[in-house]
């Protein structure tokens, strides 16, 4: 689904930061969750979209996820899609891993809006709205992510404040190797 083509005859919608020769990469995103004493939860997950080739400083994209709010004294899940200045750095984005390239975004966005949001669950989480639109092997993209952002971590890649100001590491999964450090 996340690469299905448009339909004969018809031209793919571009995104407002698409260009004619862009080519679009679709990303699993962990950023810090605040949560520290369980491992399940100790991230917060989101899709960001952007282009393949990030040669400027500022690499703008979307970043579609779901976060809780509070809406009318509630808190509640929401589902959100959000331009970013800059896909490669977020205040607590942690690691970036490239999941797959976008042949129709339009067409993945319309696949995103169409997950329910599911309220009153204590299971149902961000992960879940990832979890929930896999149509790749998320056995092998979720352990791969924590792995490479432990390693990460191991490494003191988050200690060091100066770090933090630049971009975040990137694993290419379609590639099977790190493409930013």
């Amino acid at each position: 689904m996340i690469q299905a083509s448009p339909a004969a005859g018809q031209r793919r919608q571009k995104s407002k930061y698409e260009h004619a020769s862009e080519q679009r990469r679709l990303h699993v995103a962990l950023y810090l969750s605040g949560v520290v004493d369980d491992a399940e939860r100790q991230y917060h997950w989101a899709f960001l979209v952007g282009p393949k080739v990030e040669k400027e400083d500022d690499v703008p994209g979307m970043r579609y996820h779901v976060k809780n709010t509070i809406v009318d004294g509630e808190v509640r899940w929401v589902y959100e899609e959000l331009d970013i200045r800059n896909v490669r750095m977020t205040n607590t984005l942690l690691a970036r891993f490239a999941i797959a390239k976008v042949q129709d975004e339009k067409r993945l966005v319309e696949i995103l809006r169409s997950i329910p949001v599911i309220q009153e669950n204590p299971s149902w989480r961000c992960r879940t709205l990832a979890v929930g639109t896999a149509v790749l092997d998320w056995q092998k993209i979720e352990p791969a992510a924590r792995k490479f952002v432990e390693g990460k971590k191991a490494a003191g890649r988050h200690n060091d404040v100066n770090q933090m100001q630049q971009a975040r590491p990137t694993f290419d999964l379609i590639q099977g190797r790190e493409v930013s450090p």
